[in-house]
């Protein structure tokens, strides 16, 4: 810390006009005994970071350890959602297809997924599930102002049109058909239980029934997910891998890797996505997601006690 300071005040004395009597002048500046200046500039007291501020601002010159502002740069993301939310559930899908379809003319395409929930994609295998995610997206995301004026789930909600089931369908086999990575963690049911708690506590669900069906759907789906990181393939043939992150890693990053079309997406007040191609973001993610998995515990094919035990944990918490 004190050599560096000593550096500060070389690019202090530097800038400084020859003429000056700059230990006067920082003394004045800072409130300080022409001894206590001294005692700063050779670094046997250190400054504090208001002192640090005052001179970087009088003399114009930067700490030695503080980034620059060259260096702390911008990133650009697109934020579709920014402009306007998302009115029906295709408006949603519309534009996750066409990256998909982008992604499905490349020949070498690895989507690695570091998720707090669990993904869309598998949602929409079970329709009747799916249609509650969007019910509260609906009403808990993309239309804050609207009043649910007591709107239950099934109330013309949970019943998938023909569109919806189009979608459904072309969205889950462009997603089974690329290779992917990803990393739970056994809290990734979370959110899901307990928007399905918040509903029937609110009388929002007021139909047994539909509990039931709901919390089948979510053992089914924990089935099929062990099925494709036991085989370590998803249906389609392509390639699949799980991992155990024990840390409880809470973002939701996706960093497809595809050559020049790679780019990271982020959730953004959930399920909408920010999206970017920056090359330092891309190296930032890869690196990141690269740690993160030597620290997880492998699921898929051979480590079936670990595999196991994760998926009774799931299935326990359902």
């Amino acid at each position: 810390m004190q050599d560096h300071q000593i550096e500060f005040f070389k690019l202090i004395k530097d800038k400084a006009l020859p003429e000056v009597d700059l230990v006067s002048r920082i003394g004045s500046l800072l409130n300080l005994e022409r001894s206590a200046v001294y005692n700063r500039i050779n670094g046997k007291t250190r400054i504090s970071v208001d002192d640090m501020m005052v001179l970087i601002q009088t003399f114009d010159v930067e700490y030695p350890l503080l980034p620059s502002q060259e260096k702390m740069e911008s990133i650009p993301i697109t934020f579709g959602s920014l402009n306007q939310q998302p009115r029906t559930s295709i408006e949603f899908l519309i534009p996750i297809l066409g990256q998909l379809q982008i992604l499905g003319l490349e020949k070498k395409v690895l989507i690695r997924y570091v998720t707090a929930e669990v993904l869309l994609f598998y949602f929409i295998h079970f329709p009747f599930l799916a249609k509650f995610k969007f019910f509260v997206w609906k009403f808990f995301t993309w239309n804050r102002e609207t009043q649910l004026q007591g709107t239950r789930f099934f109330d013309n909600h949970a019943q998938v049109s023909p569109d919806e089931n189009f979608y459904f369908e072309v969205l889950r086999t462009g997603y089974d058909n690329l290779p992917s990575s990803e990393i739970w963690h056994t809290n990734i049911l979370d959110n899901t239980l307990n928007q399905i708690r918040y509903l029937k506590d609110t009388g929002l669900i007021k139909d047994a029934s539909i509990l039931v069906r709901l919390y089948k759907e979510l053992h089914d789906l924990l089935d099929m997910m062990e099925s494709r990181t036991a085989a370590g393939r998803k249906p389609t043939g392509a390639p699949y891998q799980l991992f155990h992150n024990e840390a409880t890693h809470t973002n939701n990053i996706i960093l497809v890797e595809a050559g020049y079309q790679s780019v990271v997406y982020f959730t953004f007040d959930n399920p909408n996505l920010c999206r970017s191609t920056d090359e330092r973001l891309l190296t930032y993610t890869r690196d990141a997601i690269d740690n993160l998995e030597r620290h997880c515990i492998p699921l898929s094919v051979t480590s079936e006690k670990a595999r196991n035990s994760f998926f009774s944990t799931l299935h326990d918490k359902v």
